[in-house]
């Protein structure tokens, strides 16, 4: 009940939620039969999103265990303050924002059971959980379907970590590759990125279009 206050009056959000991410393969139905259950299951929760027609799932869980390497949870981030010496007056700024950016970094299909949950049929309710049956047969037991991920776990902070990791290492290489007319810098914050940049209005808008390819040649979803 504490992850779900007013489940009853979202039980279709989240069920539309589920569908979603079934659908872009960012979550999967776990596979029960035999006698099998996950390794990691974590407490739902669920998020109400800008769109009051939509939620987001996450999942409870942070990495408080003494062996647990604490570099590899804690996100390393410029401070505004660092980046202020890099500004300088009349730059112009460019902004980027992956679309389920997450997701589309995936697990290794033998790791998926450690990030997963589940969802019992009396929370979804009986017309929802029917409605689900087809999606996920294998999936139920006792009344619960069960769940894991694919891609990374909105919610978990070594998500943000790697995520912020592999989007820094991007924007290193395609810093290397420099535009004439115009001096840039950049930054990432986990799934956002943003370039400023001082120069040709010319060379602002082939920058930012590079940088737009670079990202949809390489599978990203951008807002």
């Amino acid at each position: 009940l504490h992850n779900h206050r007013n489940l009853s009056e979202r039980k279709q959000h989240v069920y539309n939620a589920l569908i979603e991410q079934l659908d872009e393969g960012s979550l999967e139905g776990f596979d029960v039969t035999g006698g099998r259950r996950p390794k990691g299951l974590m407490s739902l929760r669920w998020v109400e999103k800008s769109d009051p027609s939509k939620v987001r799932l996450t999942l409870n869980g942070r990495p408080f265990n003494k062996f647990f390497p604490h570099e590899e949870c804690t996100i390393q981030l410029q401070t505004h303050a660092q980046l202020r010496s890099s500004y300088t007056k009349n730059q112009s700024h460019v902004g980027f924002d992956l679309h389920n950016g997450f997701f589309h970094q995936q697990y290794i299909k033998a790791h998926r059971t450690w990030v997963s949950f589940r969802i019992s049929d009396k929370e979804l309710g009986q017309g929802l959980a029917k409605k689900l049956w087809p999606r996920t047969r294998t999936s139920w037991v006792n009344g619960h379907c069960y769940f894991s991920y694919r891609g990374l776990v909105m919610g978990l902070s070594p998500s943000c970590q790697q995520l912020q990791r592999i989007m820094q290492a991007l924007m290193d290489v395609w810093m290397k590759c420099k535009v004439s007319g115009i001096y840039w810098a950049s930054t990432n914050f986990i799934d956002d990125s943003m370039a400023w940049m001082q120069g040709a209005f010319e060379s602002y808008l082939e920058l930012s279009l590079r940088l737009l390819a670079e990202y949809t040649l390489l599978g990203f979803s951008l807002n």
